[in-house]
């Protein structure tokens, strides 16, 4: 089984790994293919959909897309376009996909104890 790891955005990458007897072993890795320059850098849909039908990974585990605090509103735009594109090639190549929580995230998800909770 192969499966492919995920970091969303213009910035991120994608992971090929393949789960052997033997072990995991890395079988491609590429950064996330962009395409335009400045504020016009898109997620490159072909070039991704081409290396995904190249590698064949058969599962996806994609980072959950999030805003982050201080981050502008033309910058979340811009991941959350770049995060459904890649979302969207993934499914179209048939892909399964699973979401996981960047590790900032799962802890802001902590709850806080309340007053009757002693802190340790």
């Amino acid at each position: 089984m192969k499966i492919l790891g995920v970091d969303v955005g213009l910035t991120g990458a994608c992971a090929a790994v393949e789960v052997r007897a033997d072990g995991p072993h890395v079988v491609a890795v590429i950064d996330m293919p962009v395409t335009g320059v400045g504020t016009r850098r898109r997620v490159d849909a072909i070039a991704l959909q081409e290396w995904l039908l190249e590698v064949g990974p058969n599962h996806a585990i994609v980072e959950a897309a999030q805003a982050f605090p201080r981050q502008g509103t033309a910058s979340i735009f811009r991941y959350g376009r770049a995060a459904g594109v890649a979302e969207g090639v993934i499914a179209a190549c048939g892909i399964s996909i699973e979401y996981a929580q960047t590790v900032l995230r799962a802890k802001a998800d902590v709850e806080a104890p309340t007053a009757a909770e002693p802190v340790s």
